[in-house]
């Protein structure tokens, strides 16, 4: 099954599903669906995120994918890590 169709260009059944799980888990929400906000998605290398990232595109919604992930930003010294 393919996520989008190549003829018409609409979205499949199966990413209307990832929409509405979205909007249920509150990622999606009026700033985002009216592209005022931006999903930023990360994790610990960016590689997983990105997957993310092409499905919120496919979605039509603003995204970006820290592609360092937070293997990367905890290297830095000058960027804050809080442990709880």
């Amino acid at each position: 099954m393919s996520l989008v169709d190549g003829d018409s260009g609409e979205i499949s059944p199966v990413l209307e599903v990832v929409r509405q799980r979205w909007i249920d888990l509150g990622i999606v929400d009026a700033g985002v669906a009216s592209g005022v906000t931006c999903l930023v998605f990360y994790c610990g290398t960016g590689w997983r995120s990105s997957l993310s990232l092409l499905v919120a595109h496919l979605l039509g919604y603003r995204a970006k994918n820290y592609d360092d992930g937070f293997y990367g930003w905890s290297w830095d010294s000058k960027n804050p890590v809080e442990y709880v």
